[in-house]
């Protein structure tokens, strides 16, 4: 499993995604190759911060907030309220076309990390750029 530094680091490379921070996004991401971080732990850890992003837009637009998501999503959300309250802060930030598409573009990603013999860190650059690309269209 990951340890809590790569955790904290891929979020916060997602995290950089979503405010727009592209250099410090890909800054990260070096990071962590450096320390010789499996693209897939990498991907995964993102992923599930996309997710979380997406689901806020969904549940604010039906009038839920944290803790109903984390009610009905139960031990998925446990101890991670504060990071579920951020989603729901940046979830407005974007539509959410661009979050299901942000979402389709990390699964895109995995099965291409583990079905194909492209190298990984080309594949995450990629992915970023394409990311990047995707919400400046939208603006």
């Amino acid at each position: 499993p990951p340890t809590r530094s790569v955790d904290v680091k891929a979020y916060m490379l997602a995290s950089n995604v979503i405010s727009g921070k592209r250099g410090d996004a890909y800054r990260i991401l070096e990071e962590l190759f450096d320390e010789r971080t499996e693209p897939v732990a990498v991907l995964a850890i993102m992923s599930g911060a996309f997710i979380d992003l997406y689901r806020a837009k969904l549940a604010s637009g039906e009038r839920k907030n944290a803790d109903d998501m984390a009610a009905l999503f139960g031990e998925e959300y446990k101890g991670k309220e504060k990071r579920l309250s951020f989603s729901f802060r940046d979830c407005r930030r974007y539509s959410a076309g661009l979050l299901r598409n942000w979402c389709t573009m990390l699964c895109e990603a995995d099965a291409s990390l583990k079905s194909s013999r492209v190298d990984g860190k080309i594949l995450l650059e990629k992915l970023l750029a394409e990311m990047f690309a995707a919400a400046e269209a939208e603006r």
